[in-house]
């Protein structure tokens, strides 16, 4: 799933954008209205790892769980 090949076939299957830079060229190269939005991936982080987040995610879970069997 991680090769650039595969990335380009699940980005054409199921219109996801590669995370590899290789596949970037390519990617814009097939699919040219994307291409905003994977340039702006360069300025992308990852999730904020503040101190007893852990919590504060499994109790956002436990919201989200209880709210899609209400």
């Amino acid at each position: 799933m991680t090769s650039k090949d595969q990335q380009l076939t699940f980005a054409k299957a199921f219109g996801v954008m590669p995370s590899r830079q290789s596949a970037k060229d390519p990617y814009t190269a097939q699919f040219p209205t994307d291409k905003a939005f994977i340039d702006s991936a360069d300025g992308a982080q990852g999730p904020v790892n503040a101190p007893k987040m852990d919590s504060v995610l499994s109790d956002f879970d436990t919201g989200l769980q209880a709210a899609r069997h209400d």
